[in-house]
């Protein structure tokens, strides 16, 4: 998996990386490679690369850029923004020397009748933390106006490299090109509105960022792969395990319905839905399921079970009982929707929570992470990689957060963010049948942590494809995920 590389991390890199480096310097090695990236990217010599350099090292990568851009002959022309009189680096005063020097010119600010070919955006790198000055938001108005081909630097300005963040408005890119690592805020939150296609570029021979514990970005089908066994053809349903999901109440039984649905079909031996509701109709477009009241289920709990418990609960008598039970059981525990509005209410529910021995996996939204620490969904969305960590060592478990790129840590501080998946997928029933998934791979044997990036990655694949072939993502539904989930799984245990 990809290391994820927080802006504390990549000072460190940058601090080992320069030292013993002469010529070129670190700045001057990402501005040729810069240089390189919009060579490709411009359509031709004839076309104007405008290059916006900020008053940071972010602006003295751009200044080379231009420097190596001219020298194969590219129509460049250099817009220098800042409202700081702050000195700039030592680094920035030599691009911006030697560009004078070349026989360069330097503008202050865009022409409204300008036209590039290409805009490399210098203007703010991953050191921005806070909210942009209406001067410096009015200038990257200017150049998303100008509808042209973006390619910037490190990070698209205005955008917070950890958090992903828009710190007032930010640019819009088409492409990113990011040095030493991948950085979370270009994957999760607002990143993947505004980054455009991520290239990284590692400036430094040294293997710095092997010694850092950092996170994770898994964008390829390994962990589906390798997170259950192929099964033998000597092999029948209680192999394959029990997974007893409890939820339903009157008017919701269709998320108990679909979570149950979702792992019938990607492999669980059994299925048992205990609902709160009417119990007398089964479904009768998937019988296999098993539904009674959850009573009749409560009594059924084996160990080797895997509960999944919240999908339709509602907070009813009945459902805090029914929680208390499943919180309290030895079985490996799947909590989603309303089992953590629950669980935020009561402090009793966490504690017991927190003492489990067996593996707990908690899948919330924004809002239901907001309700689990006492925040609004506004400052979870803005600390995302933080919100889950924090959930993780709160509750003793395993948090996936839901949302674009979710982010899934784990009680030893370890994190990732899943790229797959995309704006479809913001409809009702989409988190029950992630959560089926997650106890269905369960049940086949996957670990706590396997289960939910399989289960997470698997479920955005199969949203992906839907929407490829046009199923989406308007009006793509929860139901339509779930066939072509199985789809994506046996096609990858196939290859």
């Amino acid at each position: 998996m990809e290391p994820l590389l927080l802006t504390a991390q990549i000072r460190q890199i940058e601090s080992q990386a320069q030292k013993g480096l002469n010529d070129p310097s670190l700045m001057e090695k990402a501005g040729m490679a810069i240089a390189k990236h919009g060579s490709q990217m411009a359509s031709g010599k004839t076309g104007l690369i405008l290059i916006i350099a900020g008053p940071g090292n972010n602006g003295g990568d751009a200044l080379f850029a231009a420097l190596h851009l001219r020298a194969i002959w590219h129509n460049v022309q250099v817009v220098i923004f800042k409202e700081s009189t702050k000195k700039p680096s030592s680094g920035w005063i030599q691009a911006h020397d030697r560009w004078l020097e070349d026989g360069g010119k330097f503008a202050n600010r865009i022409s409204p009748t300008l036209q590039p070919d290409l805009i490399i955006d210098g203007l703010f790198g991953i050191g921005l933390n806070k909210p942009l000055s209406k001067t410096y938001e009015d200038f990257i108005h200017k150049i998303n106006a100008l509808k042209s081909n973006v390619l910037s630097i490190d990070i698209p300005s205005g955008l917070h490299a950890d958090t992903g963040a828009v710190m007032g408005t930010a640019i819009k890119a088409t492409e990113t090109v990011t040095f030493f690592g991948a950085k979370p805020g270009l994957y999760t939150n607002f990143g993947p509105d505004y980054a455009g296609l991520i290239s990284v570029v590692n400036l430094s021979d040294q293997n710095i960022k092997d010694k850092l514990k950092c996170g994770r970005l898994y964008n390829n089908n390994y962990v589906i792969r390798h997170c259950i066994p192929r099964r033998l053809q000597n092999s029948h349903k209680g192999q394959y395990g029990v997974v007893k999901i409890f939820g339903g109440a009157q008017g919701m039984t269709g998320a108990a319905i679909l979570a149950g649905r979702a792992s019938l079909r990607l492999g669980t031996g059994k299925v048992h839905i205990g609902v709160l509701g009417d119990t007398n109709s089964p479904d009768w477009n998937q019988p296999d399921l098993m539904i009674d009241s959850v009573q009749s289920i409560k009594r059924k709990i084996e160990p080797t079970d895997i509960i999944l418990t919240g999908p339709g609960l509602g907070n009813s008598r009945e459902a805090i009982t029914i929680l208390r039970v499943c919180i309290k059981s030895s079985c490996k525990l799947v909590l989603d929707a309303d089992a953590l509005n629950l669980i935020a209410e009561d402090k009793s529910l966490a504690r017991l929570i927190r003492g489990r021995k067996n593996t707990t996996i908690l899948t919330p939204h924004p809002k239901e992470a907001g309700r689990l620490l006492q925040k609004s969904s506004a400052i979870v969305q803005n600390n995302r990689v933080e919100t889950a960590k924090t959930i993780s060592q709160k509750f003793n478990a395993i948090c996936l957060l839901k949302g674009a790129g979710s982010i899934i840590s784990d009680i030893n501080g370890d994190w990732y963010i899943n790229v797959s998946g995309n704006p479809g997928m913001a409809t009702s029933g989409m988190g029950d049948v992630l959560s089926g998934i997650i106890g269905a791979l369960l049940s086949q044997g996957a670990t706590g942590i396997l289960a939910t990036l399989a289960g997470a990655r698997l479920h955005g694949i199969a949203a992906d494809n839907l929407t490829a072939r046009g199923v989406g993502p308007i009006g793509l539904t929860a139901s339509e995920t779930i066939d072509e989930s199985r789809k994506v799984i046996n096609e990858i245990f196939l290859s």
